[in-house]
């Protein structure tokens, strides 16, 4: 078994814009796998990564953590892994596989397209129909989980907590690896993911997204680059162009991918501090990805982002605003 050098799990963050608070032996950072907004995780000089929501009761090693983070293993760059030294064997643990992922969205998105549970699922056609959403039904945009369901141990909490509203997370090649749900009765957090599912370096997306990671969407020229779920499904229903929708600000850059080569990207994450503060290390990741341009939209005032846009101006006027961001970095 390689040992690693003290602390080389700070450069591997480090390597993926994450930043750190402090300079001690244990630095705390916002975590990279769910929306993070209190710098609730941390790093430690013993290359283990700790996030109470992602890893509970058990810290990942640095090689999982770059893994996640969407990085090569064994790690280029110059980092240092020392010389063998004899290490107690460990039994990995289990993560909530793409195979699971993809039987609970079959089931939610059988659940959402039969026209039999419209009424037993009345919350969450209301949480809809609150934000101007009601197009979302129209597309393949979302499923639904219900109380009769037998779902994974990963997931089973979401249908008694009010996480009824499933969404696909798609990898950068375009495979669904995982799901976030959303919480339509307000509960906190009001996102969640699988125990153990995957997160970083993954996107919401619809066909045109789909196309663009699997390499078949040539004549796309123009990209949409948000955040969140509930924007997703506003940018399912009215985007002009491809777009792709990390799961939170803070796995903005590890959604950034070969996808972007030779594309301009309209970055159009939310106006809020998590948001803006990414904007900038998402346009060095494009660039490093050969972008052709990279451009930052601009809501209206009184919204931080799609969502909002739809529920102030309807789902027109986001579409509105949108095909004028697009001509404008296309002329």
């Amino acid at each position: 078994m390689m040992q690693l050098s003290p602390g080389l799990i700070f450069q591997i963050a480090a390597d993926a814009e994450i930043e750190m608070k402090g300079k001690g032996a244990k630095r705390a950072i916002h975590c990279p796998f769910h929306d993070d907004r209190n710098a609730s995780a941390f790093v430690s000089e013993r290359n283990v990564f700790y996030c109470s929501v992602c890893t509970p009761g058990a810290g990942w090693s640095a090689k999982r953590f770059a893994i996640e983070l969407g990085l090569q293993w064994p790690l280029g760059n110059g980092l240092q892994i020392r010389t063998p030294r004899p290490a107690p064997t460990a039994t990995a643990k289990p993560v909530f596989s793409a195979a699971a992922a993809q039987g609970v969205w079959r089931l939610a998105r059988a659940r959402a397209l039969d026209g039999r549970f419209i009424d037993a699922d009345r919350e969450v056609y209301e949480f809809l129909d609150k934000r101007g959403l009601q197009e979302a039904s129209k597309s393949s945009s979302f499923g639904i989980v219900s109380k009769e369901m037998r779902l994974p141990p990963e997931v089973a909490s979401w249908r008694y907590t009010g996480h009824r509203l499933v969404a696909p997370l798609y990898d950068l090649t375009g495979t669904l690896v995982s799901l976030q749900s959303r919480s339509v009765r307000g509960t906190e957090p009001r996102t969640l993911a699988p125990k153990d599912g995957r997160t970083s370096g993954t996107v919401f997306t619809h066909e045109r997204g789909l196309a663009l990671l699997r390499g078949e969407a040539i004549d796309e020229q123009c990209v949409l680059f948000g955040e969140g779920l509930t924007d997703s499904l506003a940018l399912a229903i009215a985007s002009p162009v491809a777009f792709l929708s990390v799961p939170g600000a803070s796995m903005a850059v590890a959604g950034v991918g070969s996808w972007a080569r030779r594309r301009r990207v309209i970055v159009a994450l939310d106006s809020d501090p998590a948001g803006q503060e990414r904007v900038e290390p998402v346009a060095r990741a494009l660039d490093r990805h050969e972008a052709k341009a990279a451009f930052a939209i601009t809501w209206p005032t009184g919204c931080k982002d799609a969502c909002d846009v739809v529920a102030q101006r309807g789902t027109t006027g986001l579409r509105d605003l949108l095909r004028a961001k697009i001509a404008q970095v296309m002329s």
